[in-house]
C-alpha cells in the first residue's frame, strides 16, 4: 500500500511537472517578417533585426525574410539595420504566447553616407527624399497620440500647417483650404471622404465646413500613415491641398488572432489571419449607438446617432513577383430626430439639442478594389489599381411649432404643427477607376510615370416642398 502511495505521489509530480513546462512552453511566441527596399519593393538580404536590450537577433535570407523563435510573450523595441540605409526602430511589437508576430517592413536610404556613422529617423520615419512637409506615422504612433484614441484625423491635427476644426471634429484642413480639398488615398484607392456626419444637420446641414464627427476608421486598423502638406507628386494631384496616403494593415500570414471592444457607444471586432498558403486576410467590424449612452447621462431630446464600419482586406503572394490585394469597405451612417424624440416638460429657450428642426439623414461610402502589385526587374515595379467607389446621401429636414405655456415650456410635441419633409437634399456619387503606376529607380534618382482614368457619374438634388 505504501508503494502504491509513493507511486501515485511521483506521477502526481510528474503531471504537475509536465503542466508546468507546458505553461512555460506558452509563455513564448514568435517574430517573423519581411524587409524591403522601400524605393523598388526589393528584398532586403542580410539586414539586421534586432530586438532591442535582449539576446534575440537575425539576419535576413534571400528572400528577405527573418525568423526570432521562443520569445518570452511582452512587448519590446525593435532595430532593424542595414548598411547605406536608415536605421528602422520599431516601438511596439507584440508578443503573444503561442502565436507569430508577422509583419512586412520598409526601410530607407541613407541620403549621405559617413564612415561609423548611422541616420536615425525622428518621430516616424524621416525621409529626406521628400519635401519637408512629409509626415510620417506607425500603426502604434496613432493609437498612443494624445487625445487621438485612435483617430488619424486627431493625431495629425497637431501637425505644423494643419488646422483641427476641434476635438469634436474628424477633419483637418491644410495651407489655408477646406476639409473637402484633401486628397485622401486608401491602399492606393482614392477616396470621397474619411469621416462619418457630415452631412447631418446641425448647421447648414450639408457640407459641414468644419468636416465630419468620426472616423471610418476603427482604432488599429491604419498600419501606416504619410502625410505631405504641399509638394505632393503628380501622380495625386487631384486637389490643392494636402496628401494623405493611408495603409491598411494586412492580415498575419502565421497565427490567427481576435480582438473585442464593448462599451456604451456600441463594439468593435477585429480577426486577421492566414486562409491559405499564400493569402492572409484582415477583417474589421465597428458598430456605434449613441443612445445607451444618451439614456445613462438622462438627456433630455436625444438625437439619434448610428453608424458602422465594416472593412475585409485580403493579401496573395501570387509569385515571388506579384502581390495581390483586395478591399472591400462599407460605412453607412442613420443620424435622425423625430417627433417621438421631442420631451415635454423642457424649456425649448434652453434647448441645445437642435431647437425646433427635425431630420432624417441617411448616408453610406462604399469602396472595392484591386491592388496588383508586380516586380519588374531588381530597380523598377510597377502598380496596377482597379477600383469602384460610392458616396451617397439622403437628407430629410423638417420642423415642429410646440405648444407652450407662459415660462416657454412644451406641454405636448405632437398637439403642435410638425413637418418632417420640408426640404430633401439627395447628393449621389459613383466612380469607376483605373491607375496604374510604373516606378524605376536609377541611383538616387527616382523616375515615376503612369496614367489615371476614372468615369463618374453625380446625382444631385435639392427639392424644397414649399
Amino acid at each position: 500500500m505504501k508503494q502504491r502511495s509513493k507511486m501515485k505521489l511521483h506521477v502526481l509530480t510528474l503531471l504537475f511537472s509536465i503542466a508546468s513546462l507546458a505553461s512555460f512552453a506558452q509563455a513564448t511566441g514568435n517574430f517573423k517578417g519581411k524587409i524591403l527596399y522601400q524605393s523598388t519593393k526589393q528584398p532586403v538580404i542580410g539586414a539586421t533585426v534586432q530586438i532591442d536590450h535582449s539576446q534575440f537577433g537575425a539576419t535576413t535570407d534571400t528572400s528577405g525574410i527573418f525568423t526570432l523563435n521562443n520569445i518570452p510573450a511582452g512587448t519590446y523595441a525593435v532595430t532593424i539595420s542595414y548598411i547605406g540605409f536608415q536605421t528602422k526602430n520599431i516601438s511596439e511589437v507584440v508578443i503573444t504566447p503561442g502565436k507569430t508576430y508577422y509583419s512586412e517592413l520598409e526601410i530607407l536610404e541613407a541620403v549621405a553616407n559617413l564612415n561609423e556613422a548611422t541616420v536615425r529617423a525622428f518621430k516616424g520615419e524621416n525621409n529626406l527624399l521628400t519635401p519637408v512637409s512629409t509626415f510620417s506615422y506607425s500603426r502604434e504612433e496613432i493609437f498612443r497620440n494624445p487625445g487621438a484614441q485612435g483617430d488619424i484625423m486627431r493625431a495629425l491635427g497637431s501637425l505644423p500647417g494643419v488646422v483641427s476644426s476641434g476635438a469634436q471634429f474628424s477633419a483637418i484642413a491644410a495651407r489655408g483650404q477646406g476639409t473637402q480639398d484633401n486628397v485622401y488615398m486608401v491602399d492606393d484607392i482614392p477616396m470621397f471622404n474619411l469621416s462619418h456626419l457630415e452631412a447631418e444637420g446641425f448647421n447648414s446641414g450639408f457640407n459641414d465646413p468644419n468636416g465630419g464627427r468620426f472616423s471610418i476608421f476603427a482604432p488599429r486598423i491604419i498600419d501606416n500613415v504619410q502625410f505631405q502638406n504641399g509638394g505632393f507628386d503628380a501622380v495625386y494631384g487631384r486637389k490643392s491641398s494636402s496628401y494623405l496616403a493611408l495603409g491598411i494593415k494586412e492580415g498575419n500570414k502565421e497565427t490567427w488572432s481576435f480582438a473585442g471592444q464593448f462599451d456604451l457607444l456600441g463594439a468593435t471586432l477585429i480577426a486577421d489571419g492566414p486562409i491559405s498558403k499564400k493569402t492572409s486576410v484582415f477583417a474589421s467590424g465597428r458598430y456605434q449607438n449613441f443612445a445607451l449612452l444618451q439614456r445613462v447621462l438622462d438627456l433630455q431630446n436625444p438625437v439619434s446617432i448610428g453608424f458602422g464600419d465594416y472593412l475585409i482586406k485580403t493579401t496573395t503572394e501570387l509569385n515571388a513577383k506579384n502581390k495581390l490585394s483586395f478591399i472591400a469597405m462599407y460605412n453607412p451612417e442613420r443620424p435622425r430626430r423625430s417627433i417621438e424624440d421631442i420631451d415635454p416638460n423642457y424649456n425649448i429657450n434652453d434647448d441645445n439639442s437642435g431647437g425646433t428642426m427635425l431630420f432624417n439623414h441617411r448616408g453610406s461610402k462604399t469602396l472595392v478594389g484591386l491592388n496588383l502589385r508586380t516586380l519588374i526587374d531588381s530597380k523598377s515595379y510597377i502598380k496596377n489599381v482597379l477600383y469602384f467607389r460610392t458616396s451617397r446621401v439622403d437628407n430629410n429636414f423638417g420642423n415642429f411649432t410646440p405648444s407652450l405655456n407662459e415660462e416657454g415650456m412644451v406641454l405636448n410635441p405632437r398637439h403642435g404643427r410638425y413637418e418632417d419633409d420640408l426640404r430633401r437634399i439627395k447628393n449621389n456619387q459613383a466612380e469607376m477607376g483605373y491607375r496604374s503606376v510604373y516606378t524605376k529607380r536609377f541611383n538616387k534618382v527616382t523616375f515615376t510615370a503612369g496614367i489615371d482614368a476614372a468615369m463618374v457619374n453625380l446625382d444631385y438634388e435639392r427639392a424644397l416642398k414649399r
